[in-house]
């Protein structure tokens, strides 16, 4: 008996990629796209760096990263901006 696989409306990820690194996060978002229905969203809530430098904090091991140097993973998950 195989698996049932569902598929959902919406993926909310809220201050949790930071703690991703960029391949992590270009799969998780390859793995969304594959999960979610035509027309559905990803909604991703996260804080951007203020400069073109990514952050790091080494406290909690996360990553603030610069708004355009995400673009590129999202866009190579070939995702709909909007």
């Amino acid at each position: 008996m195989g698996l049932e696989i569902s598929k959902v409306l919406i993926f909310l990820s809220q201050w949790c990629l930071g703690h991703l690194q960029d391949q992590q996060l270009a799969d998780y978002l390859e793995r969304c796209k594959v999960g979610i229905v035509s027309g559905g969203v990803i909604v991703v809530k996260e804080n951007i760096a203020p400069d073109p430098d990514d952050i790091y904090d080494e406290g909690d091991s996360s990553v603030t990263r610069y708004s355009m140097g995400s673009l590129h993973l999202f866009l190579g998950a070939f995702i709909e901006l909007g």
